[in-house]
């Protein structure tokens, strides 16, 4: 008796019906785990999931942008550290959707108007979300901008310089002399340079300042000559406990703690 052997001799009624459709959906499904697996590792530490995606030229840039911050956060105080991760992966994901909607269209020949309107009002919107969540973390982190105003601490900080102040620095100690601090006085928000600490002796002779008997060296500050006597020659005075003697680094425009009017020494804390 002879039995076919032969796939191809096999009836097309019995034979397996092809399902073309279920390869590709199985693929287009373990590309969107895939895709998410990337999205919550990058939200981990930024660039793996570009290293799981492949896309290495966009994951060495994210490595390393995390590697400096790791890097550069203890030496110079980097603020609202785990802020600025957040702030990191949001413009992670920014540049990801410009990069996405760059391919998208160098490979259609046209896209709708629709989209392109939806891409110019986006794009615009999440820079300004960059930027107001930036500002807003190192309020969190206890951090303020502030725009300098005068000339009194030039050529340190000349007009219109902008200075970033942390406002928890002195919760564990108290300030140095020789520190630029901030300090508020009748609701106004003074820039000065700390020159004597509580139970120091404070005394100004021809333009020069003497701490404990002892000329201070001040290679910042600066003359322009002309000024009211009581600027470039006052004291002996000694600082209370709980106050600065301050002064501006441009000691002859400066209002400070060399003025009666000035309620001298200020306060160390506002």
């Amino acid at each position: 008796m002879y039995i076919p052997l032969l796939v191809s001799e096999i009836p097309t009624e019995f034979a397996p019906s092809p399902r073309p459709e279920q390869e590709p959906k199985d693929r287009s499904l373990a590309g969107k785990k895939r895709r998410l697996l990337a999205a919550f590792v990058s939200g981990l530490i930024p660039g793996t999931g570009q290293l799981l995606l492949r896309q290495r030229r966009i994951a060495t840039f994210f490595l390393l942008a995390f590697a400096v911050v790791l890097v550069l956060y203890w030496p110079l105080r980097l603020p609202g550290y785990w802020w600025g991760l957040l702030l990191l992966v949001w413009i992670e994901l920014l540049l990801g959707l410009a990069s996405s909607c760059v391919s998208l269209v160098a490979r259609s020949d046209s896209y709708s108007k629709l989209s392109l309107w939806w891409l110019v009002l986006f794009v615009p919107s999440s820079l300004f979300g960059c930027f107001a969540f930036s500002n807003l973390s190192l309020r969190a982190a206890g951090f303020r901008i502030y725009d300098i105003p005068s000339t009194a601490m030039e050529q340190t900080l000349v007009r219109g310089d902008r200075i970033v102040a942390d406002l928890g620095s002195y919760d564990s100690h108290e300030p140095s002399a020789g520190d630029i601090v901030l300090f508020r006085r009748e609701g106004t928000i003074f820039v000065k340079r700390a020159i004597a600490t509580s139970g120091s002796t404070v005394t100004g002779r021809n333009g020069l300042a003497f701490v404990n008997g002892t000329q201070l060296d001040e290679p910042y500050i600066e003359h322009i000559g002309n000024v009211p006597e009581k600027l470039n020659n006052f004291g002996p005075i000694t600082v209370p406990v709980g106050k600065l003697f301050v002064m501006g680094d441009n000691r002859d425009v400066s209002y400070d703690s060399r003025m009666p009017e000035f309620e001298r020494p200020c306060r160390t804390k506002t």
